[in-house]
């Protein structure tokens, strides 16, 4: 099945890319395409049956989806990234009640937008793309039905631990994962390692089990919400280390809405002597060049989680990258739409890539050292 898949994304990786203007004209009418998509899509006889249980809103969050990842697909053309994630969504709307007739279906209706507010030029560039997509339907399903996930490793003496934590979270028991929190705490003051062998395999798990519709996105919502009161309580008790570092800059890409692992890495640094301000979820890449330009940070780091927001990533960057003001600090990227797409980092001009707590402060270490 391996071997299946690198064969798809070899022969995703020949598709024509899509030029600069072409990519730039769909980015635009995405209101009027996904407009389009929807309305066909709704008149739709058997929509209903596409949908099983799922409402039109449910088809709706998704045209809004696959317009902002086919934007990014075509932005940066590495058709890598649009395999992995087009993978990704057959496995978790089927998940949750979707038949797989819907995507074909869907595909088409975004072909027809293409070539409806579209030159004809631009349509026929675009939807090359998308014909691919529907000719390899039944090859992604197959795949699809096959999961590559790998939770991250915990050591054993960790494991109990990290279940019970999770067992609590599952639960909504917000009282015993502070108690467990602080005795885990009491006995180490060491965050990293609780953030790493406990937080994070937590939520990755969490995640799982709402792709795979175990847990409902309500569930999924508490567990973060209680994760993030921990946090909060965490960050509050902070044992600092008394050798002062350098200053970082930690957040979100713009119009991401995860930041748990961006918070993780704020807090560890923190707590060994780093200058950090944290800017949380989806940071405006204007507001963030202001806020270094007054900080004057030595390192900004950047989290990106979900693929489509991988472009602003980029775009983030090149907002830093023209202030002279900023030419000496180093741009650090990591998070799930990374680790999971390693030719991102082919694209993305950063001057590393993070793929963990551990590695992201070794780089940052390694810099001021370097720094000197």
């Amino acid at each position: 099945m391996k071997s299946k898949l690198e064969q798809l994304v070899r022969e995703a990786q020949r598709l024509p890319s899509v030029n600069p203007e072409t990519a730039a004209a769909y980015q635009t009418h995405i209101p009027a395409l996904k407009k389009y998509v929807d309305e066909r899509m709704k008149q739709e006889t058997s929509i209903q049956d596409l949908l099983g249980p799922n409402s039109l809103e449910v088809m709706y969050e998704n045209h809004r989806h696959h317009a902002r990842l086919m934007a990014c697909i075509f932005s940066i053309g590495d058709y890598e990234l649009l395999v992995n994630t087009v993978l990704w969504v057959y496995r978790r709307y089927r998940a949750h009640g979707v038949s797989f007739d819907y995507f074909p279906l869907e595909l088409k209706s975004w072909m027809k937008a293409v070539e409806s507010i579209l030159s004809e030029e631009q349509a026929k560039k675009i939807n090359r793309i998308y014909s691919w997509l529907i000719d390899k339907h039944e090859t992604i399903i197959e795949l699809s039905k096959v999961s590559l996930d790998k939770t991250p490793s915990v050591p054993e003496k960790w494991l109990d631990t990290k279940n019970a934590f999770q067992s609590f979270v599952l639960r909504g028991d917000h009282r015993s994962c502070l108690s467990l929190t602080e005795s885990i705490l009491k006995k180490s003051p060491d965050i990293e390692t609780f953030y790493l062998y406990v937080i994070q395999p937590v939520m990755y798990e969490i995640g799982l089990l709402w792709e795979k519709s175990v847990i409902s996105v309500a569930h999924e919502h508490l567990a973060s919400a209680i994760v993030a009161r921990i946090m909060a309580t965490v960050s509050l008790k902070l044992n600092i280390d008394k050798e002062r570092k350098g200053k970082i800059v930690v957040t979100a890409s713009p119009d991401e809405l995860h930041e748990i692992g961006a918070w993780m890495l704020a807090d560890v640094l923190e707590q060994q002597g780093w200058n950090v301000r944290y800017l949380g979820a989806n940071t405006p890449a204007h507001s963030l060049v202001t806020l270094m330009k007054s900080f004057r940070p030595d390192i900004l780091a950047i989290s990106v989680t979900m693929p489509f927001n991988i472009d602003k990533v980029q775009e983030t960057i090149a907002e830093v990258r023209k202030e002279k003001d900023l030419g000496s600090v180093k741009i650090m990227v990591g998070g799930k739409a990374i680790n999971e797409n390693h030719s991102m980092q082919a694209v993305i001009e950063a001057d590393g890539f993070a793929s963990n707590l551990i590695t992201a402060r070794e780089l940052a270490q390694k810099w001021w050292q370097d720094a000197g």
